[in-house]
């Protein structure tokens, strides 16, 4: 595994809490309970945000309740993205990040960072660790692996938006991602790549539409690149540079 030094950490409008733990050792107990029903005032404004985002869709999603770091183990419930967007009370995303990482040809560690294109519903124009994206809310209520459900949701992440097709040796939970302000969690998870970052040049195009550029940042530049990027890196990925800085 990749040597990291995590370290609780904050940013405005974000924060980082670190629960390193095989992806295995993760467990995601999902809550019965249906969503609430939008009202109309959130109905308007979900139509308002289709006819500015027309890719924007009303999917299920999982939302965050809480988690306890001693045992590994998240705690959500079903809701839907309208909720999120519309500010429904209790909605907050549950997501995954993966930090990608790979050596580039000096051998040391790059992370890959992604700009968030026009298209998107939140964030657009802001770097981030890239990809990124909702986990799915399986079919049933209860408890969950998240070897299963967060691998196979980052995954496909890893494949749609950014085209890659090589093989992670390892994927590690690093800790949980807080977005204060969609309000969202992001299960950080760290997948390594043997494979060189030149070896890893993700195929943007007219059907992987959510990243405008990528950029392979080798870990001892990150701080530099929060500083030079400013106010156009995502509150949790800033959170996630300085949780990593000594």
């Amino acid at each position: 595994m990749t040597s990291l030094a995590l370290r609780p950490a904050a940013s405005p409008g974000g924060r980082f809490e670190p629960l390193v733990c095989a992806l295995s050792d993760l467990t995601i107990e999902i809550d019965a309970t249906p969503p609430a029903d939008p009202t109309p005032e959130r109905l308007a404004a979900w139509d308002a945000m289709r006819r500015d985002k027309p890719r924007l869709f009303n999917g299920g999603i999982l939302s965050y309740t809480d988690h306890n770091p001693r045992t590994a183990t998240l705690r959500a419930r079903r809701d839907t993205y309208m909720n999120l967007l519309t500010r429904a009370p209790g909605a907050h995303h549950l997501a995954v990040t993966g930090m990608l990482t790979a050596p580039d040809d000096q051998g040391r560690p790059c992370a890959l960072m992604g700009l968030r294109s026009a298209a998107v519903g939140v964030h657009a124009g802001l770097w981030e660790f890239a990809p990124g994206g909702g986990i799915d809310a399986p079919e049933r209520a209860g408890t969950h692996n998240a070897d299963s459900l967060v691998r196979a949701q980052l995954e496909q992440e890893i494949q749609e938006e950014l085209g890659l097709t090589a093989a992670p040796r390892a994927h590690t939970v690093l800790g949980l991602a807080f977005d204060l302000d969609i309000p969202s969690a992001d299960v950080l998870v760290l997948v390594e790549f043997d494979a060189t970052t030149t070896a890893l040049i993700p195929r943007l195009g007219a059907d992987r539409w959510e990243y405008d550029q990528t950029r392979w940042v080798p870990f001892d530049q990150l701080s530099h690149f929060e500083t030079d990027q400013n106010d156009r890196i995502i509150a949790p990925a800033r959170a996630v540079i300085r949780a990593m800085q000594p």
